[in-house]
Parts: C-alpha cells; sequence; structure tokens
C-alpha cells in the first residue's frame, strides 16, 4: 500500500489534497505536514513515504531543502516528490531534486489523481521494495530480503530473511504487484522469490531458509518454464 505525505504551509492547500486523495482511494494512508522542519524530523526518526506533494514556498525550510534532504541525507531516490506552487516557472535547481512533477495552484484534481496513479506504476515498475501495512505501521521490505508468501484466506504471511509479517491482502493482489519481479505461484496459496530458491523438484520447493512449498499439479508447467527462462537470463 502506497504511504503519501502532504506538506504546504496553508491549512486549506493540505485539506483539499488530503480530501482529493482520500476520495480516490480511501484506504491510502495521508499524512500531513505544515512545515518542511517537521516533514524532515518526522522522516529522520526512520517514516519514509513513497509520495510526497511538497509545497515550495513552504517557510524557513522550503521544498528544495526538504527534497535536497530526502535525496542527499536520506540517500532516498525511490520517493517522488510532487511539488507544487503558486508560481508558473520553476528554478533550475529543482530539477536537482528529480521530482516527479510540478502542479501549479489552485489545485486540479484530475492532475493530482494522474500523479497518484504515476507514481503507483513508477514504483512497481522499479520494483526495489514490497510495501504493506503491518501493525498499524507502513513497512517496506527489499525485494531481495523476501523468501515467499504464504496466504490464508485474506491474511497474508511474508517471510523475510530476518523476520516474519502478517497482513491483510489477497494472494491475487499481491501476485499482481509483483508480477515485474522474479516470483513464481507454486500453489494456490504460495508465491516464492526465485532468487531464494534452494532446490526445484517436481512437487515442491526449497528454500533457503529450509522451508518446503508445495507445488500443485496445475503449476508444475509454469515454475518449470519459469526456471528454464531464468536460467537463460542468467547465463547471457
Amino acid at each position: 500500500m502506497m504511504r503519501i505525505a502532504v506538506c504546504d504551509d496553508a491549512v486549506e492547500i493540505c485539506s483539499e489534497l488530503e480530501n482529493i486523495i482520500l476520495d480516490y482511494d480511501k484506504q491510502l494512508p495521508v499524512d500531513v505536514f505544515y512545515s518542511g522542519e517537521t516533514l524532515i524530523n518526522y522522516m529522520k526518526d526512520g517514516n519514509r513515504f513513497d509520495l510526497i506533494f511538497l509545497d515550495i514556498e513552504i517557510g524557513k525550510i522550503n521544498g528544495v531543502e526538504v527534497g535536497r534532504f530526502i535525496r542527499d541525507e536520506l540517500s532516498d531516490h525511490i520517493t517522488k516528490i510532487v511539488y507544487i506552487s503558486s508560481k508558473s516557472s520553476y528554478d533550475r535547481q529543482l530539477f536537482d531534486v528529480q521530482p516527479l512533477n510540478f502542479l501549479p495552484k489552485p489545485l486540479n484534481r484530475e492532475n493530482i489523481i494522474k500523479n497518484i496513479k504515476l507514481a503507483i506504476t513508477l514504483l512497481e515498475k522499479e520494483n526495489k521494495t514490497f510495501s504493506f501495512k503491518f501493525n498499524k505501521q507502513i513497512h517496506r521490505i527489499p525485494i531481495k530480503e523476501i523468501i515467499y508468501f504464504e496466504s490464508a484466506e485474506r491474511k497474508m504471511k511474508l517471510i523475510s530473511l530476518n523476520e516474519t509479517f502478517h497482513f491483510y491482502e489477497t494472494i491475487g493482489s499481491v501476485a499482481e504487484r509483483l508480477s515485474k519481479s522474479r516470483f513464481i505461484i507454486t500453489h494456490r496459496s504460495y508465491i516464492v522469490n526465485y532468487d531464494n530458491i534452494k532446490i526445484i523438484e517436481k512437487d515442491s520447493i526449497k528454500m533457503i531458509n529450509g522451508d518446503i512449498i508445495p507445488v500443485s499439479k496445475e503449476r508444475v508447467k509454469d515454475v518449470r518454464e519459469l526456471q528454464i527462462k531464468y536460467e537463460e537470463d542468467n547465463s547471457l
């Protein structure tokens, strides 16, 4: 699930943005900040966002400085930043922050939604992390650390190299979000990370942590075809 931040010193702008986002998708977590300082301090505590709508002219610490903090101090080049401003032209220094877009005030609902959709698409395409909600917090796990997913009704279990998490989502939606990476559906209840497979048998797969994952009869051919494809890719 994508986590969004809104940062503007104008309360009405923050409220408008929050309402547009939640009207588009009530499940999207939105955090609101009224100064660059509060946003920076919040991120210093380890909190991260997938998308930030950030005012350029925001006060003592402006939007450019916040952007530079995210890119340079946090070395975060994944978070998408959309600058908002009442100005019609933008300083060249903004491009150093690698913004996703610039949106003028007054805000346009369709443009806000387009940027949310674009951010989702790009984040999934880059596919460096997998995000989910656990214990009322958004977590992002590096793809390479995920061993496999196991589904039980609507509850998912994520087994990583270091921890195990539980969260609510269907196996179909998880598989869709992982469609561009090296994951295989071996069974209606399992999705495994190909890079963390140790041994592939006819009807089972042994993962690097020793867990044995079943391969259903319906998936044997798919698993074999993907195995051949990935091995051919690695030999190039």
